[in-house]
């Protein structure tokens, strides 16, 4: 009786990097927080529907002259708790970019079988330093795996719309929050948004 060998499952990484500089505080930091809470929901009722897929998350807070991840590695996306972010100091995104940059890798973060393009999600307000000159970042635009990445943003504010813009590599990517109580809304607009364009092109998963 011929046999057939069970079809691996593929994986799909998905990433937040937030930031959580102090012009962040009070209502803006709130808002983002109970966003990403409802983005949970959403992904895993998403995942859910993906037969054969697992999901891994990671989430990255940009504040206080440094970075931080909330879990030291990707964690399945059904076991990750969050963690409410604080907002303080000044978000300096280079060393944030340079890790990202080695974590998006076959031999980091994007080693497991059968990977799918990760979701890459950022979300900032006002004018990050090091989004522009920053070397970090040039070296993290020219990662092929990055540039395989369907990235999507959130801009809290209008004036981090253009670097985000240029972060991700397409204005369509960028959603606008134009006060917090548009948060939560916003994210879940960004989020669809990036489920459609890994429907759409069947290449991306």
């Amino acid at each position: 009786m011929e046999t057939f060998a069970s079809v691996p499952p593929r994986t799909r990484l998905i990433v937040f990097a937030v930031d959580c500089a102090g012009r962040m505080y009070g209502e803006y930091m709130a808002s983002v927080n109970a966003a990403m809470r409802d983005a949970l929901y959403t992904l895993r009722d998403y995942a859910y529907g993906q037969d054969n897929t697992r999901f891994y998350i990671a989430v990255m807070a940009v504040g206080n002259h440094d970075y931080r991840w909330l879990t030291p590695e990707p964690v399945p996306l059904e076991d990750f708790g969050y963690e409410d972010l604080t907002a303080y100091g000044l978000s300096v995104w280079d060393n944030a970019l340079a890790d990202l940059d080695s974590k998006l890798s076959r031999h980091r973060w994007l080693n497991r079988p059968m990977m799918l393009q990760p979701f890459l999600f950022f979300i900032a307000k006002g004018t990050a330093n090091s989004f522009d000159e920053g070397r970090s970042l040039v070296q993290l635009l020219q990662n092929r795996y990055y540039q395989r990445c369907i990235k999507g943003a959130v801009a809290v504010d209008e004036d981090a719309q253009e670097r985000l813009t240029h972060m991700v590599g397409s204005p369509e990517a960028v959603f606008v929050a134009q006060d917090p109580m548009d948060m939560l809304q916003t994210l879940q607009e960004c989020l669809q948004w990036a489920i459609d364009q890994s429907q759409i092109d069947p290449a991306r998963g």
